[in-house]
């Protein structure tokens, strides 16, 4: 009799604690923002079906939204129309804004356009040149060869873009264009000599450049995406709540928030488990 009570009692607590877990499913689609022949809108639009999300969080700042985060503007892109038309069909699905606030203009103030081509001009023009050291060639040649296997992960569809093969070539690109080819231009002396004009129309050395360039791209943006989803999460417990974000963020927003699992009692699933 005494066993039989124990286990009531056993057992009560666990469906107590079960009515009071609150669980929340979480999916980070790595997309490419303008068609492609194996991805569009529809692609998007498709998997957001499958899911069926309490929240669509996007790579997009507040900017584009208005106070109730209905749209105030939208691109011709991907993502956008995916979420146009799951919205009608979907109207209490809610959209949130991911992205570096006011990120541009961050950018601007200093002095950093969107994509850094003169460092790797330079780069480049050195190795045809054969001025790289032994170390520096195989430097550049390992980012030669994920850059060109990026080229072509981009012309695939989203199970093969949302797979741990492309994240693990993803996150060894980005390791070598942020940080590889940046132990190439701290050394060598011709990232001091040549300069070029900064967004802010300063003239700065083109290493100095690089660093604050590569610094906000791969630290602080890849950061304020991985937080900012979290803090969604936080507050919306027990949701479905799909990302949807340039396949290039995706390995760097899995591994940030696979550490936070456990602590915040939600789970990462990619689209086809649903």
């Amino acid at each position: 009799m005494f066993k039989k009570i124990i286990f009531g009692i056993v057992l009560l607590s666990i469906i107590s604690c079960s009515q009071n877990t609150t669980y929340t499913k979480l999916t980070v689609l790595g997309t490419v923002h303008f068609p492609t022949e194996k991805i569009n809108s529809d692609s998007i639009y498709q998997v957001l079906k499958r899911v069926n999300p309490d929240f669509i969080l996007m790579e997009a700042d507040s900017t584009i939204f208005n106070s109730d985060f209905s749209f105030k503007k939208t691109f011709d892109e991907n993502e956008y129309n995916a979420v146009i038309k799951y919205k009608k069909e979907y109207p209490s699905v809610k959209i949130r804004p991911i992205e570096f606030e006011g990120r541009n203009e961050y950018r601007k103030s200093i002095g950093i356009f969107s994509e850094e081509n003169t460092a790797f001009k330079v780069l480049n023009k050195l190795n045809h040149e054969n001025l790289f050291s032994s170390k520096e060639k195989e430097i550049w040649k390992r980012f030669e060869h994920f850059w060109v296997l990026s080229d072509s992960i981009n012309n695939q569809n989203l199970n093969s873009l949302n797979s741990h093969t492309t994240d693990k070539a993803i996150d060894s690109l980005m390791y070598y264009q942020y940080f590889g080819v940046k132990k190439i231009i701290d050394k060598r002396d011709e990232f001091v000599a040549s300069k070029l004009i900064d967004a802010k129309w300063d003239t700065i050395t083109i290493r100095d450049y690089f660093n604050k360039w590569a610094n906000f791209e791969e630290k602080i943006r890849n950061n304020a995406l991985s937080n900012n989803i979290l803090n969604i999460v936080k507050k919306n417990k027990n949701k479905t709540i799909i990302v949807l974000t340039g396949y290039k963020h995706r390995f760097h927003i899995i591994k940030t928030l696979s550490q936070q699992e456990q602590k915040y009692n939600f789970e990462l699933k990619e689209f086809y488990e649903y």
